[in-house]
């Protein structure tokens, strides 16, 4: 039974698109392939030994093939970009978590990082204003919605680079969304930073499509060189992901078989923090870009007091 159930999440992961319940259940891929792995190997022990052999090599070779077509579906892609030699352009991207306990933390590790340009998800004003002096000094430059016209989208960009323009919006249709166009060493660069409603049960089924078709509608709209990134609270394969990549024509980043939630876990008895394997997380915080412009380097970091872990990569401005 436990091979059947993990190997209805993993085909359920492969089919995200198509209906609200199986993106719910595929977000779960990873920890169903470990344990799809796991279960089927139990299985070798008592099929040697078994009068029944037929039937429990069925069960091992069934499992052996979904283990397949899911390990093939979350491997890194093998044409990932590289950046050509020169200055790139770094990139912190984080959710820092609106209870995070010690933002001090997420200031260390943002300014530890070297980023050029920084990216924070459920952003607290109240939380990291012992901390702007740092941060002004670092990122001059700053972007982040209003809480009183604009609602609270917790959303804030910081950039070494001057900004040309900007704008953010409140959550009605669309996503928390914050988009900024910078004056870069090698160009002007559009960063857009977003933040979907979690899932059903949490929101209304088709709550993540709806904002997904208005992202889009925003997306169609602009030109050159794009950055889109934060919290999207659906998988790498996801139902959103595989409509950016395919309609949208952009490229994701991440390494699907990375997770960045859960980052940690709240031991209830003594209320200390463990940190949760990237190989069983959900890859819920992406990166995606399009235009000319070069993505790499992707890498997952530690969560610094959040529930997310956090993200860097790097990039470069092409003329092509």
């Amino acid at each position: 039974m436990l091979v059947i159930g993990f190997a209805a999440i993993i085909i359920a992961a492969q089919r995200s698109e198509t209906f609200w319940l199986f993106d719910l259940l595929g977000q779960f891929q990873l920890a169903a392939l470990w344990g799809l792995l796991g279960a089927t190997a139990f299985m070798l022990v008592p099929a040697f030994f078994s009068s029944s052999q037929r039937s429990y090599g069925l069960v091992i070779g069934f499992g052996l093939i979904i283990l397949a077509i899911g390990w093939l579906s979350v491997r890194a892609p093998l044409d990932a970009p590289s950046l050509k030699d020169g200055p790139a352009i770094k990139v912190f991207q984080h959710n820092v978590w609106a209870s995070n306990p010690d933002p001090s933390q997420v200031v260390t590790a943002a300014l530890g990082s070297g980023a050029d340009i920084a990216a924070l998800i459920e952003y607290e004003n109240e939380s990291y204003a012992p901390f702007e002096d740092r941060l002004s000094a670092r990122w001059p430059s700053s972007i982040q919605g209003d809480a009183r016209d604009r609602g609270n989208i917790r959303l804030r960009l910081m950039t070494r680079f001057p900004v040309v323009d900007s704008e953010t919006r409140r959550p009605d249709q669309g996503p928390a969304y914050l988009r900024a166009r910078l004056a870069t060493p090698d160009g002007e660069l559009t960063v857009i930073v977003v933040h979907f409603t979690r899932p059903w049960p949490f929101a209304p089924r088709y709550a993540q499509i709806s904002q997904l078709e208005s992202l889009q509608t925003e997306l169609a709209r602009i030109k050159g060189p794009v950055v889109l990134l934060g919290d999207f609270n659906s998988a790498a394969w996801g139902r959103i992901a595989k409509p950016l990549k395919g309609e949208s024509k952009f490229q994701l980043i991440n390494n699907p078989a990375v997770g960045t939630w859960p980052g940690r876990l709240r031991d209830r008895q003594t209320a200390d923090t463990l940190d949760w394997p990237r190989a069983l997380s959900i890859p819920i915080d992406l990166t995606f870009c399009r235009g000319p412009v070069i993505c790499a380097n992707h890498k997952v970091g530690s969560a610094n007091g959040s529930d997310h872990r956090a993200v860097t990569f790097e990039l470069q401005l092409t003329d092509r």
